[in-house]
């Protein structure tokens, strides 16, 4: 079962190289599996308010009820994920919140003063919105629209992981 909607679901990484990255993830935390998103299409992308082509690959896996999130940004368009972090090889980037009021929390979030940096939908038909937390929290905070396919899809990568005997750690969706 998925966090309740409103606590922190997710933690997410961006890596330099997403294959490399999860065999690490893996072999060192017992995360997994991971199943691999390449090149997520997404609908609507905007970066800062303006339109973006961002081309990136993402992969979701489970560590007890906790979604572990890995990030490989492919091109070189301005994105949240090249802002976060700045050293070399990448490093933490955003926790994630499942909310059913996704147009009311957004909202809370501007009223404090917080821009959002990138948002969009996915093809399941989910919105999500990155909030700039950066200078209160140390990462930004994603708002994940939490509809019945998302809820889906969360639930079965936790089954995985709860089933996993440590065989085919790395899994294409």
């Amino acid at each position: 079962m998925i966090q309740l909607p409103g606590s922190i679901t997710q933690i997410a990484y961006v890596v330099d190289d997403l294959e490399s990255a999860l065999r690490r993830w893996t072999q060192l935390t017992g995360a997994g599996p991971f199943f691999v998103l390449a090149h997520l299409q997404f609908v609507e992308p905007r970066y800062r308010g303006q339109p973006t082509d961002i081309d990136a690959s993402i992969a979701l896996g489970y560590s007890g009820g906790l979604c572990v999130e890995l990030i490989q940004q492919h091109n070189a368009v301005p994105s949240v994920f090249r802002e976060l972090p700045a050293r070399a090889g990448g490093g933490f980037h955003h926790w994630a919140v499942m909310t059913e009021q996704f147009d009311d929390d957004l909202a809370r979030y501007r009223e404090q003063g917080y821009v959002i940096a990138f948002s969009g939908a996915v093809a399941i038909g989910a919105r999500f919105a990155y909030v700039d937390t950066v200078a209160d929290l140390g990462g930004m905070l994603e708002l994940i629209e939490l509809t019945p396919p998302v809820r889906g899809l969360f639930d079965r990568l936790e089954k995985s992981a709860e089933a996993w005997n440590g065989s085919e750690p790395i899994r294409r969706f």
